[in-house]
């Protein structure tokens, strides 16, 4: 018998995702970590026969000012630091630092960038999630390789989501999107990009199917 495993999901809540303008629908609650320097992101594609998508947002998770890790972010966690949601979706947020997110298509050589906006720091609305709108939206094809990157600094203010979970909830993304694997680039490079090392240096096949909530973008 073959069993086909697309992700590491380990629902036990619906996933009838609506397909909405969102790739992250949902930011689950892995542990918080601002331990890197460099960007963070994820590695994805379209799902097959979706066609193109055209991207008009580049955006950030935004974490409440009030909440912190429950753990150091490359410790084995334990029964007695189990991961905890964030605090309240609906109060207003406040980011620390500016962030450069970029999206490249990495089936080329060398990478292309096809978008990238600045995220300044300040107050923003109630929300998990805070967007810019691109001068022009973005083109995805169903048969190229993206990855999305969010420019981090460690020890700067602004947490993301660990892509690895000990007993939390994982994101919900958009049901067009196949993740590949999370990913850390250190000098802007990103042809030379690396697993985001996590708990106890795991294998690097464990970032496999795995973002960190940290970058996301808005769909058309």
């Amino acid at each position: 018998m073959t069993i086909k495993t697309d992700d590491h999901r380990g629902y036990s809540r619906n996933l009838n995702l609506p397909a909405g303008s969102d790739l992250i629908l949902d930011p689950g609650w892995h542990n918080l970590r601002n331990d890197v320097n460099g960007e963070i992101g994820f590695e994805f594609r379209l799902r097959k026969a979706v066609g193109e998508k055209h991207v008009t947002h580049l955006g950030m998770w935004d974490d409440h000012e009030k909440d912190s890790p429950v753990r150091d972010a490359r410790a084995i966690p334990t029964e007695h630091d189990r991961d905890q949601p964030s605090l309240s979706l609906n109060r207003a947020k406040k980011m620390s630092a500016a962030h450069t997110l970029r999206l490249l298509r990495t089936d080329t050589e060398p990478p292309i960038e096809v978008a990238r906006c600045e995220i300044l720091p300040g107050k923003q609305q109630k929300g998990a999630f805070r967007y810019v709108r691109l001068k022009a939206p973005a083109t995805l094809h169903e048969k190229a390789t993206y990855i999305l990157l969010m420019s981090t600094r460690a020890g700067d203010g602004d947490h993301f989501h660990d892509p690895s979970s000990f007993d939390g909830l994982s994101p919900l993304v958009h049901p067009d999107i196949s993740l590949i694997r999370s990913v850390l680039v250190r000098s802007q490079k990103p042809d030379q990009r690396s697993s985001l090392p996590t708990f106890s240096d795991l294998d690097e096949r464990h970032s496999s199917h795995r973002l960190p909530v940290g970058p996301t973008l808005k769909f058309r």
